[in-house]
This record gives C-alpha cells, sequence and structure tokens, in this order.
C-alpha cells in the first residue's frame, strides 16, 4: 500500500516539545539554529509544558501536524477563538520569558465568533514542499466542520507567507499589534475557491 508523501495527524501530548519549538519558531524565535541559548532553552522548556495541556493557546488538542513521507514536517496550532481569554491567561501566567507587562496589555489576537490559526511552522528541511500549504488548507476545513471563518495574523513584511494565504482564499483586513510587533490582520473568504498552484 503506497502512503501518500502528505498526511495529518492530531497531536498528543508527546508531541509537546515538538510543538513548542515550532510556536517560539513562529514567533520568531529562531529555534533552528544550534546551539540554543540558556534562554531558548528556557523559553522551550515552559512552552513545552504549556503545549502538555488541554486548556492553553498553545495546547496539543488544538494541534495538528504534517507528516511528509511517514516524518513530522510541521504544524499548526488552530482553535475557536470562543475561549481565548481564559486560554489566554491559562497560557502567559505559566510563561516567564515573556514580558509580563506587554502580555498583560497586548490586544486579543481573536474573538467568539472566529476560527483562529495561531501559529503555523515547518521543519526548515521541509520548507517549499507544500507542507505549509497542506497545514494551512486543514485549518481552514477545521474551520468550515466549526461553521467559522478562519482568520490569521501575519508579519507586515513577510510578502512569501502573505502570497501563500491570499492564494488559498485569506483577505487583509485592517492590522493588529501583537508581541512587540505589527501584523497584518487575514481573515479567509469562505466562498473562494483555493488555488492550488505553488507559486
Amino acid at each position: 500500500m503506497m502512503i501518500s508523501p502528505l498526511q495529518f495527524r492530531k497531536a498528543t501530548p508527546a508531541d509537546a516539545p515538538f510543538l513548542a519549538r515550532h510556536v517560539l519558531e513562529a514567533l520568531h524565535w529562531e529555534m533552528f539554529g544550534l546551539p540554543l541559548t540558556d534562554e531558548k532553552q528556557k523559553a522551550w522548556r515552559e512552552l513545552t509544558e504549556v503545549c502538555r495541556l488541554p486548556d492553553t493557546l498553545y495546547s496539543y488538542a488544538f494541534s495538528t501536524i504534517a507528516l511528509l513521507n511517514g516524518e513530522a514536517a510541521g504544524m499548526v496550532v488552530a482553535y475557536d477563538g470562543g475561549g481565548y481569554e481564559a486560554m489566554r491567561r491559562n497560557t502567559f501566567s505559566r510563561i516567564t520569558v515573556f514580558d509580563a507587562r506587554e502580555m498583560a496589555t497586548m490586544p486579543d489576537e481573536t474573538k467568539r465568533g472566529e476560527f483562529y490559526i495561531d501559529s503555523l511552522s515547518v521543519e526548515p528541511t521541509c520548507r517549499g514542499k507544500g507542507v505549509g500549504r497542506g497545514l494551512l488548507l486543514n485549518a481552514v476545513e477545521q474551520a468550515k466542520v466549526c461553521a467559522l471563518p478562519a482568520v490569521l495574523l501575519v508579519d507586515d513584511d513577510n510578502r512569501q507567507a502573505r502570497r501563500l494565504y491570499a492564494s488559498v482564499g485569506f483577505e487583509e483586513e485592517g492590522e493588529v499589534r501583537a508581541f512587540g510587533q505589527q501584523f497584518l490582520r487575514m481573515v479567509h473568504a469562505t466562498d473562494a475557491s483555493a488555488k492550488v498552484d505553488n507559486k
């Protein structure tokens, strides 16, 4: 029986170290360069514990892992925005490496009535192979099951990611400041058919 090169599975608590490293990478911590600094190692440990819990923003319970030829190649964290505020408190009260004052004053990234694609990251060796697109489309399908519009944030200057998101039906809708930087907010146009080219 031939295995499809790209498959998906729901994450488990055992995936927490993988998830934590990729969440930090998505937050620009550059977690794939070695050796990791003491601060990055501490962040990885703290996020790993957060990812093991069922009710945090980066929980395994909201995560999907992409498998490329049977190996973990990337991940996406996505969830119903209705539980955001409680999960945010439960998340950032457990992480000391983020600035507590900044976290307390940061605007909410999502809200009730949205399906929020929080973090998406691909292994460096697997980039350019359709893994990110596959994870994104997987999250959009989850949003459709929940009958909610998919929403995400993207760095204003990340043109490659913006092109990818636009190619599967996301449209820009304002800006949000989070984690000390400015992001574009993008919403999926549910009636738009996703393009399948890899440009």
